[in-house]
């Protein structure tokens, strides 16, 4: 579950996710299972484009995220069934450890971005918080006992506090769900 943009002047990154819908239900007893997902389409990557316009380069006024050029909402779900006599607590964590690098190195060198400079607000649920990414493997979203399905929807912001160099910045993050 787990992207790039372009522009003449100004910032460009990109935050992956993958696919999903939307909803709250109770899932019927069976096997347990788990299931994430991040975007609206089925694809396998959902590509969350930032574009900062030249002359507001690090000056702090937040860049809102498009998904896939279009959306500024992305739509993060979760499932997690168990049997009704092991019932247990599904856990909802994201990876955004590794930051952003730049794919353009004529024009941004080696600089890096890292997730903890994007930050989500969110509709349409509780199980996950507004909130950054606070920049570690295993960052905890939010818990929800078994047998059902949730789903937020998140906009992304770039916080565009830093001056970076002019380039295209690539990343990705990555939801889990587990059940242990």
């Amino acid at each position: 579950m787990t992207g790039l943009a372009g522009w003449a002047a100004g910032i460009a990154a990109v935050i992956v996710a993958g696919s999903a819908q939307a909803g709250t239900s109770v899932i019927a007893n069976g096997a347990a299972e788990v299931f994430a997902g991040a975007g609206w389409t089925d694809a396998s990557v959902d590509t969350i484009r930032f574009t900062v316009p030249g002359g507001n380069v690090g000056d702090g006024s937040a860049i809102t995220g498009l998904e896939n050029g279009t959306r500024t909402d992305t739509l993060i779900d979760a499932s997690a069934r168990a049997p009704v006599n092991n019932s247990r607590t599904a856990v909802w964590s994201v990876d955004s450890s590794v930051p952003l690098t730049c794919s353009t190195p004529a024009t941004c060198g080696s600089t890096t971005i890292p997730l903890t400079r994007f930050r989500w607000t969110v509709a349409g649920g509780t199980e996950i918080s507004s909130g950054t990414f606070n920049g570690t493997a295993s960052q905890s979203l939010g818990s929800f006992r078994n047998s059902r399905y949730v789903s937020v929807t998140k906009t992304f912001f770039y916080l565009n506090d830093v001056v970076v160099p002019a380039g295209r910045y690539a990343g990705r993050v990555v939801y889990t769900v587990s059940m242990p």
